[in-house]
């Protein structure tokens, strides 16, 4: 008896963790790519960082706060929503972006803006 209730205690405490980690994902949209942030530079500079990739790239400012960044295109028949998760020492980007109608990665815009934040993050940090 006390092993089931062992096993439920830590299938309920695993549980705990995981729902609000995939309700997370799912608010936020699909996993699309991680950027390691270098060293030295504090929120604000990475905020920058993607916020100026994203104008560079095309991309609106959808909404930004301390640790996160939302960046929107639409061409053609892509609306691509962009979400960027960030601290100090990484970038999370995740997509809800649609093509045609059905949930597909903008692989092109998200390689194009890993690389220009990639940039510009190793540019402010060579200058700090």
């Amino acid at each position: 008896m006390k092993k089931i209730f062992g096993l439920f205690s830590l299938f309920a405490l695993a549980f705990c963790f995981v729902a609000p980690a995939q309700a997370e994902e799912e608010k936020l949209g699909v996993p699309a790519g991680t950027i390691i942030v270098p060293a030295g530079l504090n929120g604000k500079d990475v905020q920058r960082g993607i916020m100026e990739a994203g104008a560079e790239e095309d991309f609106i400012i959808k909404t930004r706060d301390d640790e996160k960044v939302v960046l929107v295109r639409e061409d053609g028949s892509w609306t691509a929503v962009l979400t960027f998760v960030y601290n100090t020492e990484e970038i999370q980007i995740y997509s809800k972006s649609i093509n045609r109608g059905k949930a597909k990665l903008p692989e092109r815009w998200i390689k194009n803006l890993k690389k220009e934040i990639s940039r510009k993050l190793n540019t402010a940090a060579v200058m700090k």
